[in-house]
């Protein structure tokens, strides 16, 4: 039986650690797959981070997937597909680092097979990856979700312009490409989880022909969810959520100075989306 570990709604990490090493935390927050399909998925999305494949194979199973399939060099799991017979889920990992994200980000559009045009440095994580394990997709029996948390997200999207899946999850997941490749998905439902400041989903930047797909999921200030809010409401929760951390928590230790940077954190989407089933 899988014991999952307590989180509330209401939990927020501010730690480095939490943004910069989340796959140290190996505990499982997940009681059991008959939640709702985001409760699952963004769950699944921060297990990603561990990278051992034995440690994600075995708390996989105790959740009850019955079939756990790595892809990845080295040894590494860079991104896992994990089936059961009502539902099955593609899990891509996000970048280890946020900052070599940052730095090393291209924004330059490369044409894309499918359609339209997409950014270059994403191209080029997803091509190894998809070469993999593009061949085990196309036998599924049970609905499946492509998901993925930061550049695990934008895997997830390039995927599903390949293969179509039961629903596309993202979680602080950055823009992808341009309006030519968001229509092709379209063809089935796309939700995509912002928390509050985090600055990934604002780059690259619209000005660049970059745009986001789906409904947009925002997690306030207060952790609260709410879907497909105004542009003034976003506005205003981020500008008091950063005002009020700089206040109260960036000066302590061990926490990071931006609330931009710590509504990044994979825990901090766990807790709003998993914790608001779990209350």
């Amino acid at each position: 039986m899988n014991l999952p570990a307590p989180i509330s709604q209401g939990t927020f990490d501010p730690s480095r650690e939490a943004v910069f090493e989340p796959g140290r935390d190996r505990r499982c927050y997940l009681p059991h797959l008959k939640l709702p399909p985001a409760a699952v998925c963004v769950e699944l999305s921060r297990l990603a981070y561990i990278g051992n494949r034995r440690v994600l194979t075995s708390l996989l199973k105790g959740l009850g997937f019955t079939q756990v399939t790595h892809y990845g060099a080295r040894g590494a799991s860079r991104a896992f597909l994990a089936q059961s017979e009502k539902v099955s889920a593609l899990v891509f990992k996000g970048t280890d680092s946020i900052e070599e994200w940052l730095q090393n980000i291209k924004f330059a559009q490369r044409h894309w097979p499918p359609g339209g045009k997409v950014h270059r440095g994403f191209i080029e994580a997803f091509g190894p990856l998809w070469r993999e394990l593009k061949a085990d997709l196309t036998e599924l029996k049970s609905p499946v979700f492509f998901t993925g948390h930061s550049l695990g997200g934008a895997m997830a999207s390039l995927a599903a312009t390949h293969v179509a899946p039961s629903g596309l999850i993202t979680f602080g997941a950055p823009r992808v490409g341009d309006q030519a490749f968001i229509a092709l998905l379209e063809k089935f439902s796309v939700d995509r989880f912002v928390s509050c400041s985090d600055l990934v989903p604002t780059l690259p930047p619209e000005a660049l022909g970059f745009h986001h797909a789906g409904v947009m999921h925002f997690i306030g200030e207060d952790r609260r969810i709410s879907t497909s809010p105004t542009d003034e409401h976003v506005t205003r929760e981020r500008l008091s959520a950063s005002l009020n951390y700089q206040k109260n928590i960036a000066w302590k230790r061990g926490n990071l100075r931006l609330r931009e940077m710590a509504d990044h954190a994979p825990i901090n989407y766990v807790a709003a989306v998993l914790g608001r089933e779990l209350a």
